[in-house]
């Protein structure tokens, strides 16, 4: 993906994930607002991101079979249509809103699945292995950096603007995609000999018997977690317990954005220095850190520091993640394990709703995140050992092949 072509196409992505910030700023704040229960929250997570859970996998075979770029456009067309028509539904039906929110919530997460996965799949048919880290770097702060724009917008929007219409300003930022991003091709033929279950089967397949692979997926969907509990009792804690205007949540969810991007600027002088492996394991770390000492927390600003630094670790991670999940994925299914790894990563957010939702009425919000940070950290200092011993021998292998064929010509 060379010149214009992949900053139109980080341009489209970026505006993708400005209106899932849209969303995941207005629909939890309002459904919260609306009675003071922090259960409907755990309700919103199980029924936004169920559906999610089937449309990964799906969106693995539409991609190998109808290509990124379509996926790419329909996921996002889709999105936009519903933005519209629950902004209608809200404005003539308003005591039906956690239904309409909730069922929106859902629709965005299905077709998130198309969005990501297609996404990932383009830049791994267009980037090369010099060039693929710096192009997930930059998508990576296309994301965060919407966690910036994003609340940012919202919040000013709520300001000036009744708050019905953020959805139709989610609404043109899933349609924006579908202008920018254009004449990007794909290399590979299409695929379409598969039933989606062979491929959906074939996809778990791959993905179990790749240790390395399926360890970096427990990985990710134990820290999936961690963040997915934190943030979904972020308008309660902060509107609640630490009993600040609805502004303030806004302000939380822009102050993420902007450390998180900010350190992301860190990662090729970070990379000059340390291997990929290490810039996986420093993030890891502080991560963790700083999930447990937000249990501590009874200040705003102390909370708001301790979360940024928590965003930010988890997206130098990521970074890690990223490169090294599409470096080990073939290429030729690159789709359907994509779907797979995905359906496994996420589905710790349904899973942090059920928590959300059987506990938070019987354990105060400091001791929740605090099992689970402690939960979620001893699982992850163990697989990250075996992902390192992992990595490690792949590495010997490989150069002791360059050696045997360095040795082979020489003779």
């Amino acid at each position: 993906m060379k010149g214009l072509h992949f900053y139109r196409f980080a341009a489209g992505t970026f505006s993708f994930f400005i209106a899932g910030q849209f969303l995941l700023f207005v629909i939890p704040l309002f459904i919260y607002l609306g009675n003071k229960d922090i259960g409907e929250l755990g309700k919103l997570l199980i029924i936004e991101w169920t559906p999610a859970l089937i449309a990964f996998p799906l969106a693995g075979y539409w991609v190998d079979k109808f290509s990124a770029q379509f996926m790419f456009y329909l996921s996002n067309g889709v999105r936009c249509l519903a933005c519209i028509v629950a902004y209608f539904l809200v404005i003539y039906f308003p005591e039906h809103l956690f239904l309409i929110l909730s069922v929106l919530a859902g629709v965005a997460a299905f077709f998130l699945a198309s969005a990501r996965v297609s996404a990932e799949t383009i830049i791994s048919e267009n980037s090369s292995k010099d060039n693929l880290a710096k192009l997930q770097t930059m998508m990576q702060s296309a994301e965060i950096g919407s966690m910036l724009i994003g609340p940012a917008l919202a919040a000013i929007a709520v300001t000036f603007i009744a708050k019905e219409s953020i959805l139709l300003c989610a609404a043109f930022a899933f349609f924006l995609p579908l202008i920018v991003v254009r004449d990007i091709k794909s290399p590979r033929e299409k695929k379409a000999s598969k039933s989606p279950l062979k491929e959906i089967v074939m996809g778990f397949s791959e993905l179990y018997g790749n240790k390395l692979l399926f360890a970096l997926v427990l990985l990710n969907c134990t820290v999936n977690l961690l963040a997915s509990i934190v943030i979904g009792l972020n308008a309660a804690v902060v509107t609640s317990v630490l009993n600040k205007p609805e502004e303030y949540y806004g302000y939380l969810n822009m102050s993420g954005g902007v450390v998180a991007l900010l350190s992301l600027a860190f990662v090729p002088y970070l990379l000059k220095r340390i291997d990929i492996l290490g810039l996986g394991i420093i993030g890891l770390v502080i991560a963790f850190i700083t999930a447990s000492l937000l249990t501590f927390a009874s200040e705003f600003y102390l909370y708001l520091l301790l979360y940024v630094v928590m965003l930010s670790a988890i997206s130098i991670y990521n970074v890690y993640n990223r490169t090294t999940r599409v470096e080990i994925i073939p290429k030729e299914n690159f789709g359907s394990v994509m779907g797979a790894f995905y359906v496994i990563n996420i589905s710790s957010v349904p899973l942090s709703g059920v928590i959300i939702y059987l506990f938070s009425t019987s354990v105060e919000f400091k001791y929740l995140l605090a099992m689970t940070a402690g939960f979620t950290s001893v699982i992850s200092f163990f697989l990250m050992t075996f992902i390192y011993k992992e990595q490690n021998k792949r590495k010997s292998a490989v150069s002791g092949q360059e050696h045997d064929a360095y040795q082979l010509k020489a003779e």
